[in-house]
């Protein structure tokens, strides 16, 4: 899926993406070390890689046009023993938390993502502060922000 406005473009970052591009993959790895470095150890650069390669999560971007990476958001889908749903956005970083907040206003295409995985919820770990950023129907819930899917 890729989105496109006047000044914008998101869509998802596909491994094949990245290879033989050694900018792109430049450009990406700080930005998830950056939405790692929030996650008080329980993830590291090499175990979101890990993930991508065997296909656990999803890595999503949104460009700047003409060529600027805003910021990245590491994605995946958690059934519960219920068999509830929850498309979770894990990780989003960005070069500054601004640009990073510039995500939120792609969230609409991530609810169609998470819709056509089948999915129930749309889940957010992230910052307290984000609270400011999110549109309604959001709620807080510790520092996991989530939305139900109808």
């Amino acid at each position: 899926m890729t989105v496109e406005a006047d000044d914008s473009r998101f869509g998802q970052i596909r491994l094949e993406d990245m290879r033989g591009n050694e900018l792109l993959t430049r450009t990406v790895l700080p930005l998830i070390k950056r939405a790692v470095d929030h996650s008080d150890g329980r993830y590291t650069v090499d175990n979101i890689v890990d993930g991508l390669l065997d296909g656990r999560f999803e890595l999503w971007g949104a460009m700047r046009l003409p060529a600027t990476l805003q910021a990245v958001a590491v994605t995946h889908v958690e059934t519960y023993p219920s068999g509830k749903r929850a498309y979770t956005v894990l990780h989003l970083g960005g070069p500054t938390m601004a640009d990073a907040a510039a995500f939120f206003r792609y969230l609409p295409n991530m609810e169609a993502v998470a819709k056509a995985a089948r999915c129930d919820k749309l889940v957010m770990v992230g910052r307290k502060g984000w609270e400011r950023d999110l549109s309604e129907g959001w709620r807080a819930v510790a520092t996991v922000y989530e939305r139900g899917l109808s």
